[in-house]
């Protein structure tokens, strides 16, 4: 199956039962994956939509797992992300917000954005459809007909190994088996600027910076945020567990 938007219809039958198996909130700092993506992982920096390498990464860990493409949905408008949720009466604000709102940072942006993104028009879907997106069609970046762009966007695997949420703090947070998530951290092009924080607390340029560590770079980036940070130590646990999200934080100089 080619590369293609997909109808309301279409979204309503296969992309909202695919999202929903491996998410259970559209928000990329908060805890948004299911049990059934045991294997969690924070990805930096990704832009709205991965570029052509990310994207090259992501395409050969969803070849690798058996997955002939994958679903991208955006998650800005209420409407797309209200049909999104299985119980969406917790959620009070949609996740994505304008470039004018990001200095506020993701807790303060979403509340103030929330006030002035309210609607449920139906025409809303049809002028930014989901689409179904072949591996075949991804050998030099994104579709040319793919009219995805500059939103917070999932990509959702329709076998149900795996998912990956972009966020407007140019940060990603995915999830899956372990075979999806190993695979892609081990393709994932490396963080510029990639640095580990040694037993002085002085942070240094590694020879050679490991994917996984890209999470590292994310904190780094998250202290100059002027926000308080309720929302970081829950959502580090929620992506990889209690112990190693204290081992980050204390790393990056959040706690002592």
């Amino acid at each position: 199956m080619e590369s293609c938007a997909l109808s309301f219809e279409e979204f309503k039958l296969s992309v909202v039962p695919a999202f929903r198996g491996v998410f259970r909130d559209v928000d990329p700092f908060g805890t948004p994956f299911q049990d059934a993506a045991p294997e969690r992982a924070i990805l930096y920096p990704v832009g709205y939509l991965p570029d052509e390498e990310q994207l090259s990464a992501i395409a050969a860990s969803a070849s690798a797992i058996g997955d002939s493409g994958f679903y991208a949905a955006g998650t800005e408008h209420e409407f797309i992300w209200r049909e999104l949720l299985e119980d969406p009466t917790e959620l009070d604000e949609p996740p994505h917000m304008p470039t004018e709102f990001l200095a506020l940072g993701p807790q303060l942006a979403r509340q103030a954005w929330a006030a002035l993104n309210r609607t449920s028009s139906r025409p809303v879907y049809d002028d930014d459809p989901a689409w179904w997106i072949a591996v075949d069609d991804l050998g030099s970046g994104w579709p040319s007909i793919y009219s995805g762009g500059a939103r917070e966007t999932a990509l959702i695997s329709r076998s149900g190994q795996w998912g990956l949420l972009t966020s407007h703090q140019s940060h990603a947070v995915v999830g899956g088996t372990l075979q999806f998530v190993e695979t892609l951290l081990t393709r994932f092009p490396s963080a510029a600027g990639m640095a580990e924080r040694g037993a002085d607390g002085e942070w240094r340029e590694p020879e050679a910076a490991l994917p996984a560590a890209q999470v590292l770079v994310f904190l780094r980036e998250v202290r100059h945020w002027q926000e308080p940070m309720t929302w970081l130590p829950a959502h580090l646990a929620h992506i990889y567990g209690e112990d190693r999200a204290q081992v980050l934080l204390r790393a990056a100089g959040f706690i002592e």
